[in-house]
């Protein structure tokens, strides 16, 4: 059994709605998760996209911001 086993994933259009794309993305997949985890995922994802975006120069190959959330051990909520 893998680690790590994707759960959902979104490819995005990278622009500046990106990151707030991101948050509803996730929003939406842990909709039935625990509040403060669902917090957490949303200010991650947020920092991420919007990291990516500002550090990693546009161009070729570069148009879309893929977010990935998984699932695996010691990624449970207790």
């Amino acid at each position: 059994m893998p680690d790590v086993a994707v759960w959902e994933s979104a490819t995005l259009r990278r622009g500046e709605k990106t990151p707030w794309q991101a948050r509803q993305a996730v929003n939406l997949w842990l909709a039935g998760r625990h509040p403060l985890v669902r917090s957490d995922a949303l200010q991650v994802v947020s920092e991420l996209v919007n990291n990516a975006i500002e550090h990693v120069p546009a161009g070729p190959q570069r148009d879309w911001v893929k977010v990935r959330l998984g699932f695996g051990d010691g990624f449970a909520w207790k």
